[in-house]
């Protein structure tokens, strides 16, 4: 059975927990697991002390700086682990890297991992495939099922990692390692589920403006031209709503996404200006690059001018919200 204790781990004056198990059965490996609380009830992994045979462990404040420490043996000798704060020993932090939210991720879908120290080099990817060891970072991904995966790095920069999560682990808590030549271990509990929809940006953000493409085809021609629907603004220096002529009476459009995290969807929904049904013609992986996926939608009403606002459900899960700008025909 697991024992545990309590304290302020972290500094930041919410209850953590320290959790290991006293099992005969020798020689083994122990971790001593700490987990940070947020005051809310809910606790991730935050560290581990690694120890061999059985621990003895208890928690205080040896160091005076009001902060809890580990103070643990393992076979003849003591150790006293300090608890430094997050402010110190940088957390990791993985998000969608369409959407940036951190509350699910999907297998096989993009991910930046946000943090401190990662390396001192800035190098992307220029393999086919991806490699999984890129400027002396590893990422490992280890499921519910204790299957352990490695992730194919697609950038890595001191304080961001762009990674591919591995495809066929299992949906539940995981555990995301990522180690430097240096040594430098981080870790992160996350959540993965089958599908974690985002769509990009191309201002990196995940925010208004999408990563995208209008189709236009004219109702007696099987011609398709296509439309950027941003464009970059040189006074703010980022991009912008590009603005599309509206529907003609004889032509057909499509809008195509690009996102991440939705290549094993089961149900996709789509309206614009929360009134209108879009047509899903496609929704699943681009097949060029890894880690893309793709979502062409039809029956686009854009009869009039105006901001159009697209809303895109995708197994219940609600995507990061886009906009469209239409103006009048010159």
């Amino acid at each position: 059975l697991p024992e545990l204790e309590t304290g302020d781990f972290t500094g930041d004056s919410h209850p953590d927990l320290a959790v290991w198990h006293n099992e005969v059965q020798t020689p083994r490996t122990f971790d001593i697991q700490i987990f940070a609380g947020n005051g809310k009830g809910e606790f991730r992994l935050w560290q581990e002390l690694p120890r061999d045979y059985l621990p003895q462990v208890i928690a205080a404040d040896v160091t005076g700086d009001n902060i809890t420490d580990i103070v643990y043996s393992g076979g003849l000798t003591t150790y006293v682990n300090r608890c430094i704060p997050p402010t110190a020993a940088t957390p990791l932090a993985n998000v969608s890297a369409a959407s940036y939210q951190a509350d699910a991720l999907a297998p096989d879908s993009i991910v930046a991992a946000f943090g401190a120290d990662f390396t001192s080099q800035t190098v992307a990817a220029r393999t086919s495939p991806l490699p999984t060891s890129l400027g002396g970072i590893t990422i490992t991904v280890r499921d519910r099922n204790n299957l352990e995966r490695m992730a194919a790095l697609f950038f890595v920069s001191p304080n961001q990692i762009n990674y591919l999560m591995p495809a066929g682990l299992a949906s539940g808590l995981a555990t995301v390692t990522v180690t430097n030549l240096a040594g430098l271990i981080r870790r992160e509990t996350i959540l993965l589920t089958p599908t974690a929809p985002g769509i990009f940006s191309p201002n990196g953000d995940g925010q208004n403006t999408p990563a995208g493409l209008l189709l236009r085809r004219k109702f007696n021609s099987s011609e398709v031209t296509s439309e950027p629907l941003a464009q970059f603004d040189t006074a703010s220096q980022r991009y912008v709503l590009r603005p599309l002529r509206t529907i003609a009476s004889d032509e057909t459009i499509a809008l195509v996404l690009f996102g991440t995290g939705w290549r094993n969807q089961k149900n996709v929904q789509a309206r614009h200006n929360e009134q209108s049904f879009m047509e899903v013609l496609y929704a699943g992986a681009q097949g060029q690059f890894a880690g893309l996926d793709q979502l062409n939608l039809g029956n686009l009403q854009a009869f009039f001018p105006g901001t159009y606002a697209i809303n895109i459900t995708i197994d219940g899960k609600v995507t990061n919200r886009i906009n469209l700008l239409f103006e009048a025909a010159p």
